[in-house]
């Protein structure tokens, strides 16, 4: 229990050691995470462009045929 001020020193300088490691694998993965997600957001964004000119496509043929059955009447 009673330690001499050399010993909590050591102590001290073994948990910041212990502390500054874990702080550094965490922002590590912090980083990881954040290229996973930049990369999961360039993807949908080239899938969002992809199906929006789709979409913009297929209203264009809609409006076409719209167009055939209203003039066949």
């Amino acid at each position: 229990i009673y330690i001499t001020s050399e010993e909590r020193k050591q102590r001290n300088r073994q948990a910041q050691a212990a502390f500054r490691e874990r702080r550094t694998e965490y922002i590590m993965q912090l980083e990881q995470t954040v290229q996973t997600h930049a990369a999961d957001l360039q993807n949908l964004r080239a899938k969002h462009h992809i199906v929006s000119n789709e979409c913009l496509m297929l209203r264009y043929k809609n409006s076409l045929l719209s167009r055939i059955l209203l003039e066949k009447g």
